[in-house]
């Protein structure tokens, strides 16, 4: 995890979640926030990285909390997931029963409870392994 934490400061620098809004998150969405999450909430809160879309990780309009309440009563999101961005026509979501991240396309959403999807999803084992990726396509994309 230092590594991934060491290219994200020295691509943007720490921004962490604010305490109150992880505490928020987990009181309003019901959940307990997966440990490599809150790892990376020490100096990860989206920004910086715009290699792909993330919603704001603070009390901001459309924010994580904000956008999983919504598609929990959009599409019947199940509980567990709390929802990280809408990239075109895709959704991005982090399980927090088993810490895993999964891509998938915006079709295949109401079947996530299930683990049912036209297409395979790509899935990140834990966050800090969903971050390095971000790194990765941020280095690839080169300076803005």
């Amino acid at each position: 995890m230092s590594d991934v934490r060491s290219r994200y400061e020295a691509c943007a620098g720490p921004n962490p979640i604010a305490p109150d809004f992880l505490r928020k998150l987990e009181r309003e969405l019901g959940v307990s926030l997966p440990a490599s999450f809150l790892a990376a909430a020490a100096y990860f809160d989206g920004r910086g990285i715009v290699a792909l879309p993330l919603h704001p990780m603070a009390d901001i309009p459309a924010n994580v909390l904000d956008e999983t309440l919504r598609l929990r009563r959009a599409i019947n999101l199940p509980n567990r997931f709390i929802v990280l961005g809408e990239p075109p026509e895709s959704l991005l979501v982090l399980d927090c029963i088993d810490g895993t991240v999964i891509w998938c396309d915006a079709t295949d959403a109401t079947g996530l409870g299930e683990g049912r999807f036209s297409q395979k999803p790509h899935v990140w084992t834990q966050f800090s392994d969903f971050l390095e990726f971000l790194l990765d396509e941020q280095d690839a994309e080169g300076p803005a």
